[in-house]
């Protein structure tokens, strides 16, 4: 992943950031969007900070300079930071770009896949590990998976891949089952899809 991200920072954001950040004595810091991936999945955070760490990119091409993990930057990167007010409650939203969205990736299935796990699950990659593709069989819709390199093994591979099974369904068409397993061979083991 390279330091060139691209955060869009809606303007209804940008005017709340720079009120709240006035309010607080906080003139011309900017916000730092951080991932947690707890139980496997990418929730996103935003505190305000004076200026980027050394292990952050900043993103400056907004009117509020936006501080990124360098480990989150696939997770963040084609996100909108939004301010929004619904059903009585307002906040800060981080939206992340669908698969139709993105020209980087081909719009075969296989490029859909591999879109969605490097936008959805960074932390495998950014962790030494990868996500291989072992078996696409397009007819059944089903789709097996091996995570490798640094995941084989790992303690917290269980829940990236309950993770993976449960969402990847509902986020690429074309796919309704999802087997996959760890192993540093490149065969997946077979685990029963919920599905």
């Amino acid at each position: 992943m390279t330091d060139e991200i691209q955060v869009d920072v809606t303007r209804k954001a940008e005017d709340e950031i720079r009120t709240l950040l006035k309010e607080r004595g906080m003139d011309g810091h900017g916000v730092t969007v951080s991932v947690d991936y707890a139980d496997g999945e990418a929730s996103y955070a935003l505190e305000f900070s004076a200026s980027a760490g050394t292990d952050q990119v900043t993103v400056d091409d907004n009117d509020v300079p936006v501080y990124v993990e360098k480990e989150s930057a696939a997770a963040v990167d084609g996100c909108t930071l939004d301010y929004v007010v619904e059903n009585g409650r307002a906040g800060f939203s981080v939206e992340t770009p669908s698969v139709e969205d993105s020209d980087e990736y081909d719009d075969s299935l296989e490029g859909r896949v591999h879109e969605f796990l490097d936008r959805n699950f960074p932390q495998i990659q950014g962790h030494g590990g990868k996500a291989v593709i072992e078996e696409i069989d397009k007819s059944e819709g089903r789709l097996r998976l091996s995570l490798e390199g640094s995941c084989s093994g790992c303690g917290i591979s269980d829940s990236t891949m309950s993770a993976i099974r449960n969402k990847l369904p509902r986020s690429v068409d074309n796919v309704e089952t999802v087997e996959i397993g760890t192993g540093g061979d490149g065969t997946a083991m077979e685990i029963e899809s919920p599905f």
